[in-house]
């Protein structure tokens, strides 16, 4: 990548995980660090450790649909800020960074990047009954 991604000192302990069906991909801290885990209750479970111990302080990632909503769930159970990002704008983020080439780490990278440099809020939680509707669409669609 043609950009720096030094962090000024005060900056937050930003991670951005890019989502697949089957797999979560993360940009820790330093973004130098790549990981990847299952996108399953088990590799969730190990993200959410490693994440904590790491003191992570916001977490970004994109809507995909539905793979990521286990995820944010159990990020909002171990407290910890996620940001949930419109793809449009990390899209549009990642040109200006002239980052046009496209993969899991990457997109995690990228991901990292904008949670630091736009410094967005914490996403709230969405209510039971707008879900439930949500599931309802999506089923309907299917």
């Amino acid at each position: 990548m043609e950009y720096n991604t030094n962090c000024p000192s005060g900056t937050k302990k930003v991670v951005g995980i890019d989502v697949a069906k089957d797999e979560l991909v993360g940009s820790l801290v330093n973004g130098l660090q790549c990981l990847r885990w299952s996108n399953s209750s088990g590799g969730i479970k190990k993200l959410i450790k490693r994440l904590l111990r790491s003191k992570v302080e916001l977490v970004v990632l994109e809507c995909t649909g539905r793979h990521e909503r286990a995820l944010v769930a159990a990020l909002r159970y171990a407290e910890i800020p996620v940001h949930l990002a419109h793809a449009k704008s990390v899209r549009n983020f990642a040109k200006v960074l002239r980052q046009n080439a496209k993969s899991d780490p990457i997109d995690a990278e990228v991901l990292r990047l904008y949670g630091i440099k736009m410094t967005p809020e914490p996403t709230p939680d969405t209510p039971s009954e707008v879900k439930e509707l949500q599931d309802l669409i999506a089923r309907r669609e299917d």
